[in-house]
């Protein structure tokens, strides 16, 4: 069956014959069939080898066959010395079909053998794949791949069978490379035929290890994310398939049923819980520990050579660690200690724990959010010090080490655990500059600590840190901790989120001091950053002269990237919606029929879109027009539908900017339509969450119906807790609502009710909700309230209760602000004292002499 020729270049020295390949060789050689394999692979006939074969090749090659073919693999040139190739190439010989293509037809074998120099230059050689294969199965490979998969399936189970095993692994193999549904449902029937066989008495058809190997590799390779959860369901059974090893490491009656050994060796055992720790579900933390339990059975049995080892060990603690239930994560602590627990009783060297498996149990806690956690993984840190100390220098800690406390404590998301990460980070600091060269800091040391301050909106903390990372740059052996542009916009998207003045400067003066003393070239969504600061203010012309800037730097340089596109517009209708102008939304309309103009000149990347639309609703919405909102929607709902273009259908944000509208709104039935807009949500699978419903909450309190806001915190609540949905539990915003609601009530009680709603919230916090801690917005509600009732002098006893506790506290953010302010000259408006009108005009003076000394926080506005 093997096309067999012998090639001789012309160009070659008679010294350097070619490498031959001999009738003898062929026949010992075992593989598959030149005629099988071409139609198999390429869907043709045999003369497609005849055509490879007499081809001019480059040197000797070798055609592989079955799923190497396909995949462009390397081969092997060998010379008479080679009694089996498939041994040098070192993989299981059914996977091969070999030919030497040679152009002589001579098929003498006494051409001496090329030296080994020579040898070593053709070694590796490429394989001939036709063209249409690099991107996947032709039509005639898969056509003829069905017609085989149809053979094995239709097979008459009660007769007799040639089929063997590898032909079902074959067929699953050559599945994984078609990304196709049907390949997926073909590779679950072979295998549930695989099962068919072995239960009628073929024993030797019963799918083993490496069948489930391949079934997995079906569902993994599959582009669509539902098909490659599926994976986890075969490997269920592979691991099923271990935990039936017999104690002489059989899997059933016969020795080779489990995967083609005779017995099962401890990196079966390893293989199978390496893979678990990637799938966080309960029944692969029970799995592993079941395999480990499995192990000690076979090793007390008298199979030494499954005792479990630290790799096993480790195997484990990785799969509690990346658990994302914190109850599993605490337990990899147990399986450590009992890894140090049987090697002081043993004192063998292959239970030694190392540093891997203590920093396994330290990434754990990477994951922790609470002090205790950060204080635990701080108690590791020591243990592995100490151990060290004494000698065992397997257990010294190194970077990773660090990184795990540093990022235990950064995830606490507090200024203290924030500040014990950044000392942990100098100690290792100095350790290193001490000689400590294991204890070297790398970019993520410091990433986690930024990250936890951006996430608080600790843009100082960043600045210092950044600042800390700029000056250990200047040095070559920390060259590589230089910021670059990605982490200096982390910095700029937390100037972003303060929502003030001063950080809006100073995202300017960064974007400045990137080029000129860091030589970092700003890119445009630096500069778009930027510009988002000062819209977040309302800052129409700082926002305008970002556009200005872009369009500069897109002129100088040439490059069209910089030119300002949707995204730009969209930072500047939002400029227009935070400002205080009542041309706001006018403004914004101009700005779309702008873009819409430089669209249909052909400027592409600048066409209207949704965030567009949703911008300008907010600008309507800001000002209670729930009218306009309801007809823009209207309009969009028209245009999708019109134009079939889904992207231009109204989203989430839509819907909420329209209940935002409704809470600013002064109309009869705003509050109804809210709950109705709520309703339509949930028909429409929107899925409101807490932010939806709070602002419904807020259409309510605007009337002053704290009966029903307090309604609907207790439904949610009560949903919250019975569909164990947590983002739809109550937070500050809803109980500051609440207390909103209660300031514009008439009711008698109102008062009393919102002084109960606020000592509530303490109690929430005392428990342990720290979430609910009152804030300056909880008093500026109570204050209201008062105000509105003309009683002046307790809003003034208020605030200063505020600077007291402020300055107790260390908390700035209980400091009275303009709004505090503004609500108590609003109680003498709404005061029948005879002084009202002079005390009014006195908190203002004194507000202003605030501002003056520095407290931006009190600066005077139109109200």
């Amino acid at each position: 069956s093997f096309y067999l020729t012998r090639y001789q270049p012309a160009n070659q020295p008679a010294n350097q014959p070619a490498i031959a390949m001999n009738w003898h060789i062929a026949s010992k050689c075992r593989f598959t069939h030149m005629n099988s394999l071409i139609s198999r692979r390429d869907g043709g006939l045999p003369d497609k080898a005849k055509r490879f074969l007499t081809s001019t090749p480059h040197g000797c090659k070798m055609l592989f066959g079955e799923n190497r073919s396909k995949c462009g693999v390397n081969a092997f040139s060998f010379d008479d010395s080679d009694r089996n190739p498939s041994k040098r190439i070192g993989v299981p010989y059914h996977f091969y079909s070999s030919s030497a293509a040679i152009h002589s037809d001579t098929r003498t074998t006494n051409a001496p053998t090329r030296n080994n120099s020579k040898l070593r230059k053709t070694r590796e050689v490429k394989i001939w794949t036709r063209k249409e294969d690099r991107s996947g199965p032709s039509n005639d490979s898969i056509t003829n791949l069905k017609k085989k998969i149809k053979r094995l399936l239709t097979e008459d189970i009660s007769g007799k069978t040639e089929t063997t095993r590898n032909e079902f692994h074959n067929a699953i193999v050559s599945l994984k490379h078609v990304d196709q549904v049907w390949a997926v449902d073909e590779s679950i029937k072979l295998l549930e035929k695989m099962w068919e066989w072995n239960k009628a008495g073929k024993k030797h058809l019963k799918p083993v290890r490496v069948t489930y190997d391949e079934s997995i590799a079906v569902f993994a390779k599959s582009k669509d994310p539902t098909v490659r959860k599926k994976a986890v369901i075969y490997l269920e059974k592979k691991t099923e398939l271990l935990l039936n090893v017999d104690i002489w490491g059989r899997s059933g009656t016969t020795s080779n049923e489990f995967h083609g050994k005779s017995e099962t060796t401890r990196n079966d055992f390893h293989d199978v819980i390496h893979s678990l720790k990637d799938i966080d579900q309960g029944w692969a933390v029970d799995a592993s520990t079941k395999l480990l339990n499995k192990m000690w059975m076979l090793n007390k049995a008298g199979k030494t050579d499954v005792k479990p080892t630290k790799f096993t060990y480790n195997e484990i603690i990785a799969v509690y660690a990346k658990s994302s239930d914190s109850t599993v994560r605490e337990k990899a602590v147990i399986y450590l200690e009992k890894l140090e627990y049987y090697y002081k009783k043993t004192e063998d060297p292959q239970m030694m724990p190392n540093t891997h498996s203590y920093n396994l149990c330290l990434n754990s806690f990477a994951k922790a959010s609470t002090r205790e956690e950060a204080m635990e993984a701080e108690k590791i840190l020591k243990r592995m010090q100490i151990i060290s100390d004494g000698g065992i220098l397997d257990v010294r800690p190194d970077t990773w080490s660090m990184n795990g406390v540093i990022s235990a404590w950064s995830n606490c998301a507090t200024k203290d655990g924030i500040e014990r990460a950044v000392n942990m980070l100098e100690r290792m600091i100095s350790l290193y500059a001490a000689g400590r060269s294991h204890l070297k800091p790398n970019f993520i040391s410091f990433r986690s600590i930024l990250d936890a301050s951006a996430r608080i909106g600790d843009a100082n903390r960043m600045e210092a840190i950044i600042g800390r990372m700029e000056e250990l740059s200047r040095s070559d052996e920390h060259e590589c901790l230089r910021p670059d542009t990605v982490l200096y916009n982390r910095l700029l998207k937390a100037y972003a989120n303060n929502l003030d003045k001063e950080s809006a400067e100073k995202a300017e003066e960064l974007l400045v001091k990137m080029e000129k003393m860091h030589g970092v070239k700003p890119n445009h969504l630096n500069h778009k950053l930027v510009m988002i600061c000062y819209a977040n203010l309302g800052d129409i012309a700082k926002v305008e002269r970002g556009f200005e800037t872009l369009d500069a730097l897109s002129r100088e340089t040439g490059y069209r990237g910089l030119h300002p596109d949707a995204f730009t517009y969209n930072i500047l209708i939002k400029a227009h919606s935070n400002s205080i102008r009542i041309d706001a939304a006018e403004k914004a309309e101009m700005v779309i029929e702008r873009m819409q103009k430089f669209s249909n000149n052909g400027m592409g990347g600048i066409e209207p879109n949704l965030a567009t639309y949703n911008g300008l609703m907010q600008c309507y919405a800001r000002r209670g027009n729930a009218a306009k909102v309801e007809s823009i929607i209207s309009e969009l709902k028209k245009r999708s539908y019109e134009e079939n273009n889904e992207r231009l259908h109204p989203d989430k944000l839509s819907y909420d900017t329209l209940l935002g509208a409704y809470s600013h709104s002064d109309a009869d039935g705003a509050a109804e339509k809210a709950e109705a807009t709520i309703d339509l949500m949930e028909k429409r699978h929107q899925k409101p969450n807490m932010y939806s419903f709070n602002l419904m909450m807020k259409a309510n309190a605007r009337s002053g119906n704290a009966a029903k806001v307090k309604s609907i915190i207790s439904k949610l609540k009560k949903r919250s807790s019975e569909e164990r949905i947590d983002h739809l539990r109550p937070n500050l915003f809803s109980y500051n609502t609440l207390l909103n609601a209660y300031a514009n009530s008439d009711a008698d009680d109102a008062l009393k009710d919102a002084g109960a709603t606020l000592e509530l919230m303490y109690k929430l916090y005392e428990f342990g909700y720290t979430d609910f801690k009152p804030n300056i917005i909880s008093y500026n509600r109570m204050m209201m309230a008062h105000a509105n009732r003309g009683d002046a002098a307790k809003v003034e006893s208020i605030i200063e209760k505020l600077k007291n506790k402020s300055s107790e506290e260390g908390n700035e953010y209980l400091r009275p602000d303009e709004y505090s302010y503004t609500t108590l000259i609003n109680a003498h408006a709404n005061s029948l004292d005879t002084d009202a009108r002079k005390k009014a005009e006195m908190v203002l003076k004194g507000m202003k002499d605030l501002y003056e000394s520095g407290d931006t926080y009190v600066e005077p506005n139109i109200f």
